[in-house]
């Protein structure tokens, strides 16, 4: 069957040209289980294939562990015709992802099938998603506003604390003042009153 190296740029007969590869493709057609989900046909035009290709990149990556690019280029390639067959898509790509294309292909033709029947051309899965991290996104700089805030806050009310000390002690210093002010003047007083007042000359 197809082995690896074909991805470098896809060299050799083609599929349609070979009749061996026809044979072998009807047979392995016959004895493979395929999902109920490949009966539902998909219009290709109402899904918006640059986001597709996207996810096709990353699943690819993490089912085979390294970067594919020609091997994504080819799904972008077979995505592109104007009547899709999951189940040949299935069989064409096992040459490449052996035992993992066939739960590439049903995750990849549900998202397909849910892509076509969006107005926006993406599945509900990404839509939602997007809302979701949209959401999160929301809380947490709500979350930050709200920290901000009480920061200020408790800004605020350490400034207003400080001022007030500042106040008191302030009205504290002035009392003593006031006091040793008073002290003294009672002293001066006390002396004065003790002093004896000076006589008159007789004429």
């Amino acid at each position: 069957f197809w082995p690896r190296a074909m991805s470098a740029g896809l060299r050799g007969t083609t599929t349609a040209g070979d009749g061996r590869f026809a044979d072998k493709e009807s047979r392995m057609m016959k004895r493979s289980k395929f999902p109920k989900e490949f009966a539902r046909h998909v219009d290709v035009s109402r899904v918006q294939l640059d986001r597709m290709e996207r996810w096709v990149h990353q699943r690819l990556e993490q089912l085979l562990g390294e970067e594919d690019e020609v091997l994504t280029a080819y799904v972008r390639t077979m995505l592109e015709q104007e009547e899709l067959d999951p189940k040949k898509m299935q069989i064409q790509l096992s040459g490449f992802l052996e035992e993992k294309a066939a739960p590439f292909m049903k995750e990849m033709w549900k998202l397909l099938l849910s892509a076509q029947d969006n107005e926006a051309g993406v599945p509900q899965q990404w839509l939602d998603e997007d809302e979701d991290r949209r959401r999160k996104e929301r809380e947490e700089a709500e979350k930050l506003i709200e920290a901000m805030r009480k920061k200020q806050e408790e800004d605020r009310r350490i400034r207003e604390e400080r001022e007030s000390m500042k106040a008191r002690a302030h009205r504290r210093e002035r009392d003593r003042a006031d006091e040793r002010t008073r002290r003294r003047d009672r002293v001066g007083g006390d002396r004065r009153r003790r002093s004896p007042s000076p006589r008159r000359r007789s004429r």
